[in-house]
């Protein structure tokens, strides 16, 4: 199957602060015209009408190269391969192999038929992406599978991550010594900044997880060692299918603010 390359690129602060993290998306060239119901039969209809929908309508998505950190790039086209005017649509991505909540942004027109969705898929593997686009009585989602592959690891070094929300912060997490086992003790440095300057007062915590797999709870509290920079131990327990990918979870909240979270993937070695 012919193989489009999409990159969603990730501002981590100020500009030339701590540079970006980019996440590879391998999208297929298929394209799925459904909606995920509770009900087959109603799924089924639901599936008969977008195709016929788009067979009238023409509507296609085209994957862009992002023009701007934090977006998916995209084109609405009609059937004509024209920009398709006065839609509105939403980018939904869905991990089909876990229990992850969906990550959902409204896109934008930037003009010359070109879309931005801010979207952060933050964790590698399967996802499904879909493109939900209205205009007028019509409606038609347009869905497309890939993969996603992290372009940083805490297996082979620290990882800088934004932190979503504002005032605008970002962390750096490391893990060590390298190569990280399982039931081996670890230690946890998470450094927390906003705009190159440490961030203070925060609480913090690590959660180690499998994506896919019910390893039940392994939560770290952090502790103050140095302006922004926060150290704990944390253990990796082994998993007895034999899995190795596991992903490190950083919750950061700062006083009378909800936690903001960021999450870094690992490999620990056999």
């Amino acid at each position: 199957m012919r193989k489009i390359p999409l990159v969603v690129v990730v501002a981590v602060g100020a500009a030339g602060a701590l540079g970006a993290v980019a996440a590879a998306i391998w999208i297929g060239s298929s394209v799925r015209e459904d909606t995920v119901v509770a009900h087959p039969y109603e799924d089924g209809l639901r599936q008969d009408e977008d195709r016929a929908l788009r067979a009238r309508l023409g509507w296609d998505v085209r994957l862009l190269e992002p023009g701007a950190p934090g977006v998916v790039a995209f084109a609405l086209v009609d059937g004509d391969g024209r920009p398709l005017e006065g839609a509105e649509v939403d980018v939904t991505a869905t991990r089909p192999d876990a229990s992850r909540d969906p990550v959902r942004a409204a896109a934008a027109a930037a003009g010359g038929g070109r879309w931005v969705a801010p979207l952060d898929l933050p964790a590698e593997g399967s996802w499904l992406v879909a493109f939900d686009v209205r205009r007028g009585a019509d409606r038609l989602r347009i869905e497309r599978t890939g993969r996603v592959a992290p372009a940083c690891r805490l297996s082979d070094g620290p990882c800088t991550r934004a932190l979503p929300g504002a005032p605008a912060l970002e962390v750096t997490l490391e893990l060590g010594p390298r190569p990280l086992r399982a039931m081996a003790e670890l230690a946890a440095v998470a450094t927390v900044g906003s705009a190159g300057a440490p961030f203070e007062g925060a609480a913090v915590r690590v959660s180690l997880s499998m994506p896919g797999m019910t390893m039940g709870e392994n939560v770290t509290a952090l502790s103050r060692v140095a302006p922004g920079r926060y150290q704990g131990r944390v253990t990796v327990v082994r998993c007895l299918s034999g899995g190795r990918d596991w992903e490190a979870e950083v919750s950061v909240a700062a006083p009378g603010s909800a936690a903001r979270t960021a999450r870094f993937p690992f490999t620990v070695s056999e």
